[in-house]
Protein backbone atom coordinates (compact mmCIF):
# COMPACT_ATOMS: atom_id res chain seq x y z
CA UNK A 1 0.00 0.00 0.00
CA UNK A 2 3.06 2.55 0.46
CA UNK A 3 4.29 2.07 -2.64
CA UNK A 4 1.18 2.99 -4.13
CA UNK A 5 0.84 6.12 -2.13
CA UNK A 6 4.44 6.92 -2.73
CA UNK A 7 3.90 6.76 -6.39
CA UNK A 8 0.64 8.22 -6.81
CA UNK A 9 2.49 11.29 -4.40
CA UNK A 10 5.39 11.27 -7.01
CA UNK A 11 3.10 11.44 -10.10
CA UNK A 12 0.82 14.03 -8.43
CA UNK A 13 4.36 16.24 -7.91
CA UNK A 14 5.50 15.55 -11.55
CA UNK A 15 2.33 17.00 -12.80
CA UNK A 16 2.12 20.18 -10.70
CA UNK A 17 5.29 20.61 -11.26
CA UNK A 18 4.68 20.75 -15.37
CA UNK A 19 4.48 17.25 -17.20
CA UNK A 20 8.34 18.18 -17.54
CA UNK A 21 8.64 15.19 -20.36
CA UNK A 22 12.67 16.30 -20.80
CA UNK A 23 15.42 16.25 -18.36
CA UNK A 24 15.15 18.13 -14.94
CA UNK A 25 15.69 21.55 -14.71
CA UNK A 26 17.17 23.90 -12.13
CA UNK A 27 16.29 26.94 -14.49
CA UNK A 28 13.99 28.08 -16.75
CA UNK A 29 14.12 30.86 -19.67
CA UNK A 30 11.82 33.46 -19.54
CA UNK A 31 11.13 36.30 -22.10
CA UNK A 32 11.34 40.30 -21.04
CA UNK A 33 10.72 43.06 -23.27
CA UNK A 34 13.56 46.04 -22.75
CA UNK A 35 10.84 49.21 -22.56
CA UNK A 36 12.67 51.54 -24.48
CA UNK A 37 13.14 49.46 -27.87
CA UNK A 38 10.67 47.28 -27.38
CA UNK A 39 12.88 44.08 -28.13
CA UNK A 40 12.66 40.92 -26.24
CA UNK A 41 15.42 38.89 -24.95
CA UNK A 42 15.83 35.68 -22.44
CA UNK A 43 16.20 35.72 -18.97
CA UNK A 44 17.06 32.94 -16.98
CA UNK A 45 15.40 32.34 -13.42
CA UNK A 46 15.96 29.97 -10.93
CA UNK A 47 13.11 27.41 -10.51
CA UNK A 48 13.36 23.44 -10.35
CA UNK A 49 11.13 21.42 -12.27
CA UNK A 50 11.41 17.38 -12.27
CA UNK A 51 11.99 15.77 -15.24
CA UNK A 52 10.91 12.30 -16.46
CA UNK A 53 13.45 11.00 -14.72
CA UNK A 54 13.18 11.77 -11.59
CA UNK A 55 9.45 10.32 -12.33
CA UNK A 56 11.05 7.38 -13.60
CA UNK A 57 13.11 6.58 -10.65
CA UNK A 58 10.02 7.19 -7.97
CA UNK A 59 8.42 4.35 -9.88
CA UNK A 60 11.28 1.90 -9.91
CA UNK A 61 11.52 2.06 -6.13
CA UNK A 62 8.02 2.04 -5.75
CA UNK A 63 7.94 -1.36 -7.48
CA UNK A 64 11.08 -3.19 -5.95
CA UNK A 65 9.20 -1.33 -2.67
CA UNK A 66 5.76 -3.26 -3.87
CA UNK A 67 8.11 -6.62 -4.65
CA UNK A 68 9.99 -6.89 -1.32
CA UNK A 69 6.20 -7.98 0.04
CA UNK A 70 6.59 -10.87 -1.85
CA UNK A 71 9.95 -12.64 -0.37
CA UNK A 72 8.95 -15.37 2.44
CA UNK A 73 10.22 -14.43 5.97
CA UNK A 74 11.41 -17.09 7.82
CA UNK A 75 9.52 -17.36 10.77
CA UNK A 76 11.64 -17.77 14.18
CA UNK A 77 10.99 -20.69 15.99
Amino acid sequence: MLSGIIALFAFAYWGAAGFNKGWTKDKITVLQKDEITGIEYPTFQDYFQPGVELLTLAFFFCVALFAITFIPWRKAR
